[in-house]
């Protein structure tokens, strides 16, 4: 009998082995969805404070912004469209304010490097910015970590402050028509959704 009672006890064992597997190894979607699994509806506002676009090439160019606003909307489970636009900025040969703001049009996406949901950022398009001596042709994406991950949520906070090392990285400028370089925009955005939402 406590042979037998031990076989049963293995064999459960690895019923619930077998039952947890697949979530043990369920890969991440890269969607972020409302709470029927939709697309999440309204507008994406999101603000930042301390704002800079730094080139990491021989220009050693930085402009410093004071704020940041996103604006935008969902078109998907795998993205959507917007602006960002930073105020009170200046750059070397410039006086502070005098170039008062500056606009980026971007798309964004949804992507997964490792095990971690990534809110990928466009410049798209190509956008000219012109700040004191210095005129910056700026394109490519950068990447912000998110969190929460998986909590449905109407906040959620970017920090593209940490280095990613991946591909999906492609941030560029071109200072003053001396060739692209590549660049960082280090910062910690807090969006804001109309309704509740998670990624998956």
């Amino acid at each position: 009998m406590r042979a037998r009672a031990i076989a049963l006890a293995c064999l459960g064992a690895i019923a619930c082995m077998s039952i947890a597997a697949p979530n043990a190894e369920a890969t991440k979607k890269g969607e972020l969805v409302n709470e029927s699994g939709g697309v999440v509806k309204g507008a994406v506002k999101g603000v930042a404070k301390s704002v800079s676009l730094e080139g990491l090439g021989k220009s050693e160019f930085k402009l410093s912004c004071v704020e940041g606003a996103l604006e935008g909307e969902v078109t998907s489970t795998r993205g959507g469209k917007g602006k960002i636009t930073f105020k009170g900025c200046e750059a070397p040969g410039k006086a502070p304010g005098a170039c008062t703001t500056v606009t980026l049009p971007l798309i964004w996406g949804y992507v997964v490097v490792g095990t971690e949901d990534v809110w990928k950022k466009t410049v798209e398009p190509e956008t000219t910015i012109v700040c004191g001596t210095a005129e910056v042709e700026v394109k490519g994406a950068f990447l912000s970590h998110v969190k929460p991950q998986e909590e449905l949520t109407k906040e959620f906070l970017l920090n593209s402050k940490e280095p990613f090392e991946s591909k999906e990285e492609t941030l560029e400028i071109n200072v003053n028509g001396k060739g692209f370089e590549k660049a960082r925009l280090p910062l910690e955005l807090k969006v804001t959704l109309a309704e509740k939402a998670k990624f998956v």
